[in-house]
């Protein structure tokens, strides 16, 4: 998967959000003690970043399929077809209980942990070239808890609110309680079209390679 080039937060958007009050903006989040990689890095250690891009990827499976939606509970969807999704942040292999900016490029975690708010990136895009929004992801939240797989009622269960505050931003607000894995929860919360999946049936079996936003996309 494409995780290897991540950009760190600049420094103006740290003065704004100290002037404003706000917690500061993270390129990461942990549940337990200090990130392993600062803002700056460049690529995780294990990734070779001058390794060859593009090609295809073939997946073998036992069994056939019907459906490349796999979030939700009705049909068999296609081996690894997860891949041409990505999340708000993404866990490095050599660290655990930590994530880094994907879609989003930030973070700030209210001191309480009420809540966390992503930043997006302006360059994350959609297979079909469309930005993606806040909006997205609040649809993206709605939609999993609401139609997806039943999994997803269990995990959001203490996510009380996703709200868009821009179009680059976004929060998820969470219940009263103890629950240090909320944010990271929140961060890797797979994101959908809501533009491709508005008028769509989100719990039927399809067939129709779907808009993306990750490395790899349906041939």
């Amino acid at each position: 998967m494409r995780r290897a080039l991540l950009i760190g937060v600049g420094a103006a958007l740290l003065v704004a959000a100290a002037a404003a009050g706000e917690p500061a903006a993270r390129h990461g989040l942990s549940t337990f003690g200090e990130l392993k990689y600062a803002a700056d890095f460049a690529h995780f250690d294990y990734v070779a970043p001058d390794a060859p891009k593009g090609g295809e990827l073939r997946m073998w499976a036992l069994e056939s399929y019907d459906n490349l939606n796999p979030f939700v509970l009705k049909g068999v969807p296609a081996e690894g077809v997860g891949l041409i999704y990505e999340t708000l942040m993404t866990g490095a292999d050599d660290e655990a209980d930590a994530m880094y900016g994907l879609i989003a490029e930030s973070a700030q975690l209210a001191p309480d942990r009420s809540s966390v708010t992503f930043t997006l990136r302006p360059e994350a895009r959609w297979s079909d070239g469309a930005p993606i929004t806040g909006e997205d992801v609040v649809f993206s939240f709605e939609t999993l808890r609401a139609e997806g797989h039943p999994s997803y009622r269990v995990l959001f269960r203490d996510i009380v609110r996703v709200e868009a505050l821009a179009r680059n931003r976004v929060r998820f607000a969470f219940a009263p309680g103890e629950h240090r894995d909320l944010p990271l929860i929140a961060a890797g919360m797979p994101v959908l079209s809501k533009a491709y999946w508005s008028g769509r049936d989100f719990g039927a079996t399809t067939l129709e390679p779907p808009v993306s936003s990750g490395p790899y996309r349906v041939d």
